[in-house]
């Protein structure tokens, strides 16, 4: 569609601004430029929200009592006993916080406790203050995931595959703590940018080149050992 590619567009020439301004050690310009792409990104995500809801809205006039809009109207005011089947999709939130409990509750088997201390936040059986944050695959192999602008010991990222495949990536403040102030930001949040090419995991980083994380996927150990904070 036009607006998608004028907004990859605008990503590239802003990604260059980034860059240019990183070489020239322009720091302001970098978390002007930054700020400004994640203001694409948001405006991608929200496109493509808007594009995957004109497809749900398509499927609902073929089928309104099977799709998930009407269909929870629908029990509201019927019987569920009294249709013969229903399809009701999970909402992001709802995946999240079942990818996280699936995670905490390996943790028995993996040698790791963590207690939460908010939704997304938890603390390990060491005192250490852990992030989970989750995404879905909203664009082939990119993952927008955000967490609060704080210090943390890890941060566990949750990646879902559109298929349903998770992966979770355990990155120490050993690797975070060299970009933290480059990453973009957003209503309090820091937003981190997961790509894959191949088999290949990167943490996209403004003003950077792309950093490796496959190293960190099931990668434990932080959440078992001592590290500082960010």
């Amino acid at each position: 569609m036009e607006l998608t590619n004028q907004l990859t567009n605008l990503k590239k020439e802003t990604m260059q601004k980034i860059a240019e301004a990183a070489r020239a050690h322009d720091t302001k310009r970098v978390t002007l430029y930054s700020a400004l792409a994640n203001r694409i990104e948001d405006d991608e995500r929200t496109l493509s929200n808007v594009i995957r809801r004109i497809g749900e809205y398509k499927k609902e006039l073929v089928d309104p009592i099977n799709t998930s809009s009407l269909g929870r109207i629908l029990d509201e005011v019927i019987p569920a006993k009294s249709r013969t089947r229903k399809v009701r999709s999970s909402t992001g939130k709802e995946e999240g916080f079942m990818a996280r409990e699936s995670f905490l509750d390996a943790g028995a088997d993996r040698g790791y406790r963590l207690i939460p201390l908010g939704k997304t936040v938890f603390e390990s059986n060491r005192g250490h203050k852990v992030a989970i944050p989750f995404a879905n695959e909203q664009r082939p192999d990119r993952w927008f995931l955000g967490i609060s602008d704080e210090k943390y010991d890890v941060v566990v990222l949750l990646c879902q595959e559109k298929d349903g495949g998770l992966f979770d990536f355990i990155v120490p403040t050993g690797f975070l703590e060299k970009f933290w102030k480059a990453f973009s930001r957003s209503g309090g949040q820091v937003k981190l940018n997961v790509s894959r090419q191949g088999k290949i995991w990167q943490l996209v980083v403004p003003g950077y080149e792309p950093q490796a994380i496959s190293s960190f996927l099931k990668s434990y150990g932080p959440l078992l050992t001592e590290s500082k904070t960010i």
